[in-house]
C-alpha cells in the first residue's frame, strides 16, 4: 500500500532572503517580479510545469512559487510520500507519460526533491522532461500536484468549463476528486497498480502542454490596471535540466592504512581550494551509498581502511577539473597526504584554476 501525506504548509524554506537587508529586499522584489510574470503566462494557457525551470532561481523560490500559484491561487491538491524504492524514470517515462496523458480531466505537476539539486519540477504528461529526472532515489521525497484544465486564478473548485459553478466532493475538479488523482499519480510512481478513476479519461480534449486561446490584449490608456498576459519563452524541462547537472560518482581508494585525521584535513583542504576556484559548483561526499555531510565522519566512524572506497560527486553549472580532483583526492587518501597540510591551520591551497601551485 502506497502512504500518501498531505502537503504541509511551507514553514522554512532553503535561505530565503532577509528582508531587512537591501541584498535581501531585492532578492524579494524580484521574486515578486517573477511570480506575477508566471502567473500571466498561466492565465494564458501555459503549464507551470514548462515554465518553471525557465525562470531560475533558488530551491526556497521554486517552493514558495509551487504553494502561492497551484495551491492557494489555483486550487490544486497535492499529496508527497517518501519514495520506497528506487525508480528509473529512464525506462518508465515512456508507460508513466503515455498514461497521465490521457488524464485529460487534471492537469499534473511532479515535483522531485533531488538530495543534491533541490527540487526538480516537470510536467508528468510529457516523456522528455520526465525520463531526464533519471533515477529517482528510494526514500526521496516526490510531490504530485492535480488541478483542474484551464482553472484561472483563485479558482479553486471551479468546473472547467463552467463559469460561476463550484464542484464539490469527488466531482470532477472538486477537490476530493483532485485529491484522489494525485494519489493515483503517486502511486502509479511508486510501482503499484491503483484503480484508475473512469472520469479522469473525460475532459476537454487538450493535448498535455497545449496552449489556450490567447486573451485580447489590454486596452492602453485609461484602463484599470489589468495586467495583459507576458508569455515566457517556453522550452521543454529536459532541455533546462542539464544547467545545473551532477557528475556520476567518482571512486576514491584509500590506500593508507587508514583514513585518519591526516588524511581527513588533507582532503577538507582539497575541497575548500576546489570550491574557491569553481564557487558555482559543489562537491558531494558518499560512502557506502549514504552522503556524507560532515567529512570529520570519516575518521571518526574508523571504518574506512586501506582498500576501502570513498565516493564523490560534483554538482553545478559547467562541471571543470574533475579528473584533476580525483587524483588529488586520490593523493590525499594515500599515505602521501602532506603536502596539502602545508602552512598554517586554514591555509587555502591554490590547487585548481589559473596559477595553480601544486
Amino acid at each position: 500500500m502506497v502512504t500518501c501525506n498531505p502537503v504541509p504548509p511551507i514553514k522554512t524554506i532553503d535561505n530565503p532572503p532577509d528582508l531587512s537587508t537591501r541584498s535581501g529586499f531585492n532578492a524579494g522584489v524580484r521574486h515578486i517580479k517573477k511570480t506575477l510574470a508566471i502567473l500571466d503566462a498561466l492565465d494564458a494557457g501555459e503549464q507551470l510545469a514548462d515554465i518553471l525551470p525557465v525562470t531560475g532561481g533558488e530551491p526556497w523560490q521554486t517552493q514558495a512559487i509551487l504553494r502561492t500559484l497551484l495551491i492557494d491561487k489555483r486550487g490544486y491538491q497535492a499529496v508527497s510520500a517518501n519514495l520506497n524504492e528506487a525508480r528509473d524514470l529512464q525506462s518508465l517515462a515512456p508507460a508513466l507519460a503515455g498514461e497521465f496523458a490521457k488524464w485529460q480531466a487534471v492537469e499534473l505537476t511532479a515535483v522531485y526533491h533531488h538530495p543534491e539539486l533541490g527540487p526538480l519540477v516537470v510536467n508528468p504528461k510529457k516523456e522528455e522532461p520526465l525520463a531526464a529526472l533519471g533515477v529517482l532515489a528510494k526514500h526521496e521525497l516526490l510531490v504530485i500536484y492535480a488541478g483542474s484544465p484551464g482553472a484561472g486564478s483563485d479558482a479553486a473548485g471551479s468546473v472547467p468549463g463552467l463559469a460561476g459553478t463550484e464542484a464539490t466532493g469527488a466531482e470532477p475538479g472538486g477537490e476530493d476528486f483532485l485529491l484522489n488523482a494525485a494519489k493515483t499519480a503517486l502511486a502509479l510512481f511508486q510501482g503499484s497498480l491503483p484503480e484508475i478513476a473512469p472520469a479522469l479519461y473525460q475532459g476537454p480534449a487538450k493535448k498535455a502542454g497545449a496552449r489556450s486561446p490567447k486573451r485580447a490584449p489590454a486596452v492602453k490608456g485609461g484602463g484599470s490596471g489589468n495586467r495583459s498576459p507576458k508569455r515566457l519563452p517556453v522550452e521543454t524541462t529536459a532541455s533546462l535540466l542539464p544547467q545545473k547537472t551532477l557528475s556520476p560518482r567518482y571512486i576514491v581508494t584509500v590506500t593508507n592504512d587508514l583514513f585518519h585525521n591526516g588524511n581527513v584535513e588533507a582532503w577538507k583542504r582539497i575541497i575548500a581550494s576546489y570550491r574557491a576556484a569553481y564557487p558555482e559548483l559543489e562537491v558531494y561526499l558518499y560512502y557506502e551509498d549514504e552522503r556524507i555531510l560532515d567529512i570529520n565522519s570519516l575518521f571518526q566512524w574508523g571504518k574506512v581502511k586501506h582498500g576501502g572506497g570513498i565516493n564523490f560527486a560534483v554538482a553545478g553549472k559547467g562541471i571543470k577539473d574533475v579528473a584533476k580532483l580525483r587524483r588529488y583526492l586520490a593523493e590525499g587518501a594515500s599515505p602521501r597526504f602532506e603536502p596539502f597540510l602545508r602552512g598554517s591551520p586554514g591555509t587555502l591551497l591554490k590547487l585548481f584554476g589559473p596559477g595553480a601551485d601544486l
